[in-house]
């Protein structure tokens, strides 16, 4: 009976052991976009100026006394922004390597590194609108979340509060608004950016899957350089309305994507460097770990490098009391497409990137990073952008997936002399720009607490002892999480995967041995009855 069964249903159990392993194993993608800086100054006859004086640069533009030399590429230089041939050459780059992501994140800053005189609020307006129309060219039918930078308004990092003028929020909603971006004009999210310049939406993955709250944030608000919001509480009540949308997420057991321009903590490639003003940052960095539960992702940029921050939380066993430290939550940073070599003293440019994560319908996780970029001095010897796959974090780090406790776990490989690790990270920080000088331990020291670190205070102690970052770098979370927001590793989907299939094979053996135990059972019955008698008395 046994062999009868394994022939007639050996087909049928290899078809179900291969759909539940995809099941297990099957992601889905989706682009984070960021900084493209376009200036429509930039012109090969252009003056780059000097990198040893920065604040002097002249960006490529034409100037007076200057003779060009033909050195500048049609795609860009490293001392300048993006030329609209490099703006493009990106957002077709991401059509061709994955052309129907799930969602696209546009994290902001698409005005150039110019002075403010050189703009105005209608030439920063222009500028957007160009680079939205763009994305919808190459991506009609797909899903954007867009957020604002420090250079989405004018001037340059004024970010206002809603209350005190609204004008800007206003303008970018009416740009912002349609079925695949915020929504239509009078949807739920374009009200609500009007009125300070963020929003959320709910998010449905295909074939079902994890609910996911999209949370899109206007961190120009704590931006050191916005003197409109540094003595406020609550800029244009955006902290409140962070709470009460964790609120509702965690009621209707949601999973939260955080994402936004200026990241809160320090600059991993500059030292004592931070952008959130102190008050905010210790209520950000708060909010983000009393959330860590429900908050699956944490995507944010501004920075133009590549790297990420990992939050240690000291969690407290509700019946015990007993402590715990464990990386609760990750903050991925994405590196910028435009080259530009910042003024920042000892700060490298980078080549020109972007980035495609991968992520777990089921469960909301992300899987995996996928960071592409082209090497712009090829690109301008060739005359033809080539988008390269710089490397995927899975593989190049030898990780399961990148949540925050693979991550941290990446954070101790580079304290591991044995480990190269963080010359490989390094390497990546700033995009394998070709001119990156060597990291010293100083350098290392300030990589790995800006890291671990996104408390200031607790900075400022790691710089002086990095190798107990999981003790100093450890914040208090004011409410009890688990560990569900960094999802199941990839091998234990595909386990539990298997282990469904076996269950399913062992429930079809039994039913088709009782099947057939059943009809050898009537047969039988059927073959030992006495035939009718018949005649008379």
């Amino acid at each position: 009976v046994m062999t009868n069964l394994q022939s007639r249903f050996l087909p049928f159990l290899c078809f179900i052991l291969l759909f539940l392993y995809v099941i297990a194993i099957d992601t889905r993608r989706f682009w984070q976009v960021t900084d493209f800086h376009h200036d429509p100054n930039y012109t090969t006859a252009g003056d780059p100026g000097s990198p040893n004086t920065p604040h002097d640069r002249t960006m490529c533009h034409l100037t007076v006394n200057y003779t060009s030399n033909s050195s500048l590429g049609v795609f860009g230089n490293y001392l300048c922004d993006a030329p609209w041939t490099l703006v493009e050459a990106a957002v077709k780059g991401m059509q061709e390597i994955e052309g129907h992501p799930d969602f696209i994140l546009w994290t902001g800053d698409d005005a150039p590194h110019v002075p403010t005189s050189s703009l105005d609020n209608e030439k920063v307006i222009g500028i957007v609108r160009n680079v939205t129309n763009l994305i919808r060219h190459y991506f009609p039918d797909t899903l954007i979340f867009p957020v604002l930078g420090n250079h989405d308004c004018y001037p340059k990092g004024h970010m206002p509060p809603a209350d005190k003028d609204d004008e800007l929020y206003r303008t970018i909603a009416e740009i912002w608004s349609g079925d695949q971006w915020l929504g239509l004009e009078e949807s739920d999210q374009v009200k609500q950016f009007r009125q300070g310049g963020f929003f959320d939406a709910v998010y449905q993955p295909p074939n079902g899957g994890q609910t996911l709250r999209m949370v899109g944030l206007n961190t120009v608000y704590y931006y050191r350089q916005d003197t409109l919001t540094g003595d406020l509480e609550d800029p244009s009540g955006q902290f409140e309305w962070m709470t009460s949308v964790m609120k509702d997420a965690r009621e209707k057991r949601q999973k939260v994507y955080l994402f936004g321009h200026v990241p809160p903590g320090m600059f991993e490639r500059s030292v004592n460097t931070s952008w959130f003003y102190p008050h905010f940052n210790t209520r950000f960095v708060q909010f983000i770990v009393d959330n860590s539960d429900i908050i699956s992702g944490q995507f944010f940029a501004h920075q133009h490098s590549d790297s990420f921050k990992v939050f240690y939380v000291k969690q407290r066993d509700m019946v015990s009391g007993k402590a715990t430290v464990t990386p609760s939550a990750v903050m991925y940073l994405a590196p910028s497409v435009t080259p530009w070599k910042t003024t920042l003293t000892g700060v490298s440019a980078n080549n020109p990137s972007i980035r495609l994560y991968e992520y777990d319908p089921k469960t909301g996780a992300i899987v995996n990073i996928r960071q592409y970029y082209t090497n712009l001095t090829e690109a301008n010897l060739n005359g033809k952008v080539t988008w390269k796959l710089e490397y995927s974090a899975t593989a190049v780090y030898n990780l399961q997936n990148v949540n925050s406790s693979s991550m941290a776990h990446l954070v101790d490989s580079f304290l591991n002399s044995n480990e190269d690790n963080f010359e490989k990270y390094y390497e990546y920080n700033a995009v394998s720009y070709p001119g990156e000088a060597p990291c010293d331990p100083e350098c290392k020291t300030t990589q790995i607490c800006s890291i671990a670190c996104p408390s200031y205070d607790q900075y400022q102690e790691c710089l002086g002892n990095p190798r107990a970052v999981r003790q100093l770098c450890t914040l208090e979370s004011s409410s009890p999480s688990d560990s569900s927001s960094s999802g199941l590793p990839v091998y234990a989907s595909v386990l539990i995967g298997i282990g469904a299939a076996f269950a399913l094979f062992l429930g079809l053996v039994l039913l088709m041995w009782y099947t057939g135990r059943r009809k050898r059972s009537m047969g039988s019955m059927v073959g030992s009855k006495e035939p009718l008698l018949s005649g008379s008395d």
